[in-house]
């Protein structure tokens, strides 16, 4: 039997705590409303909330609680594979897309087996690799902040068994076209499952099919997408994988021991959730309203930031663990750069408050570039 190491349990759980002392206001249920006094620039998550046919859902399913859920999500996993021209068996429903990541790397790596993937502000990917006992191989962005595609491929050896991208990239928002995905995964050797995660896929100005129409040809791929983003669901926890048959049924075969990880309520808001084409369209011409004006904000103050593929932007603030503070007194929470190691870089989400908002972060941005 392989025991996790002492070390590793202790890594682990101090990574929790850190991670949970960093959201500490969340623990109060005055959090979860619409006046809290600090606007939440964190966590990447879709201000405007779910749309009316999810919460509708909500409001009808939440009576039958104490029902247990549809094991299969048969009414879901359908859906997609309708809407995404595949067949059921190429889609899995997970509790998170970060569920559907670490199935896989239990299945593909074994304990002292590498798996790669660049330097980032998810901490997801590391931890599923270690919890799993095997081996983190990370990768240090480009000059400019990209995913720095020769690096990952130079470090591929033996042991590796899987390599996962974030496209577009969290924290820099940049995203690569499929076509260059598609030729990266084709110098990977067979056994080497190429894992791209694209939870902002639907916020991409092109939205790529590229690698969709690859997927199911392949033995080494797999595309994990979320609820969590654009639909605004990310407190109900559902994410799905798609991939080839054979991936599919090992990731279901790994998850049968501890499901229904998903409720019935989130299964079925999660279902009506996309249907709902003028949340997503209202959505989409908000999060690009405001990253227009913050890149306009930022650049008034000589500032600099990546056009984003995504609900957040990178703001280059020279130091945030210095201005920090700046955020806070302005009663913004934000995700500073140093604590994914890279300290002059500022990821910010969007808050409903759009107008407060931006004014906070105007001054925000004057005060740090007096500091300058």
């Amino acid at each position: 039997m392989s025991i996790l190491r002492p070390e590793i349990v202790s890594e682990l759980n101090d990574n929790y705590a850190r991670f949970v002392e960093s959201v500490r206001f969340r623990e109060g249920e005055d959090f979860y409303s619409h006046d809290f006094p600090t606007l939440e620039l964190s966590y990447n998550e879709n201000p405007l909330g779910p749309g009316k046919l999810a919460q509708e859902a909500l409001r009808r399913h939440v009576a039958f609680a104490h029902r247990y859920p549809p094991l299969g999500y048969g009414v879901l996993i359908n859906e997609l594979a309708r809407r995404l021209a595949l067949l059921p068996e190429n889609v899995v429903v997970t509790a998170g897309s970060v569920t559907a990541i670490y199935l896989a790397v239990l299945q593909r790596a074994d304990p002292g087996d590498e798996v790669i993937f660049s330097k980032s502000s998810i901490p997801w990917y590391r931890w599923s690799t270690l919890a799993n006992k095997s081996i983190p191989v990370i990768v240090p962005l480009t000059a400019n902040m990209n995913h720095d595609l020769d690096g990952l491929a130079d470090r591929v050896s033996d042991k590796t068994r899987v390599v996962i991208i974030s496209n577009p990239h969290n924290p820099t928002g940049i995203y690569i076209p499929e076509g260059e995905l598609r030729a990266f995964h084709a110098r990977l050797p067979e056994h080497v499952l190429l894992i791209v995660d694209q939870a902002y896929y639907e916020y991409q100005s092109c939205q790529e099919d590229v690698l969709l129409r690859l997927v199911t040809r392949v033995p080494n791929l797999m595309l994990v997408r979320t609820f969590s983003k654009i639909h605004g669901l990310a407190g109900l926890r559902v994410g799905y994988g798609i991939a080839n048959a054979d991936i599919v049924k090992t990731l279901k075969a790994h998850w049968l021991p501890f499901m229904p990880a998903i409720t019935s309520v989130s299964a079925y808001a999660a279902y009506h959730a996309l249907f709902d084409e003028e949340h997503l369209t209202e959505s989409v011409r908000f999060n690009n309203h405001v990253k227009e004006a913050i890149y306009k904000l930022a650049s008034q103050n000589g500032l600099t930031c990546f056009e984003s593929e995504a609900n957040f932007v990178a703001v280059n603030i020279k130091d945030s663990r210095v201005n920090e503070k700046v955020f806070h007194q302005n009663a913004l929470a934000f995700t500073a750069g140093y604590s994914f190691g890279y300290p002059e870089w500022a990821r910010i989400s969007f808050d409903r408050r759009a107008d407060e908002m931006l004014e906070k972060l105007a001054g925000t941005f004057a005060q740090i570039q007096g500091t300058m």
